[in-house]
């Protein structure tokens, strides 16, 4: 929480735009990398099916992977379009360069974007994250 109240004062005293996104279905979006199989809800299965369980194929909320799994996603995003993210707090992902400033941090389902332009913080959910809305 200290770091989001250190961005949001940054971007205060820069004068820079700020842009809340709530990201809907969070973990739905994170692709699983090994095999979990969990059991069928009731009614499922047909007779005879029961015992037979099931293979996921995406994350589902509540799993114990789907956290790791989800930032994993939004790491390998924000590394195709060159971001650093910050040594000191892992929610926080910076681009740099001589026009444009920009500061995202993550909270489970929420990104603040915070830049220098407001078509940069606007603009940049909708374009390079089309599943967020």
């Amino acid at each position: 929480m200290a770091t989001i109240h250190t961005i949001l004062t940054m971007a205060a005293q820069h004068d820079w735009e700020i842009h809340q996104v709530d990201i809907k279905s969070v973990y739905l979006y994170a692709s699983i990398q090994e095999e979990i199989y969990i059991r069928a809800p009731p009614g499922y299965l047909s007779d005879g099916q029961q015992g037979k369980v099931l293979k996921l194929k995406q994350s589902l909320p509540g799993l114990k992977q789907a956290g790791f799994e989800w930032v994993k996603e939004l790491a390998g995003v924000f590394k195709k379009l060159e971001f650093s993210c910050s040594k000191v707090d892992q929610a926080v992902y910076f681009m740099r360069n001589p026009k444009e400033h920009m500061v995202i941090t993550i909270s489970v389902d929420d990104m603040a974007i915070t830049a220098n332009h407001i078509f940069v913080t606007v603009r940049l959910p909708h374009i390079h994250f089309p599943f967020l809305f």
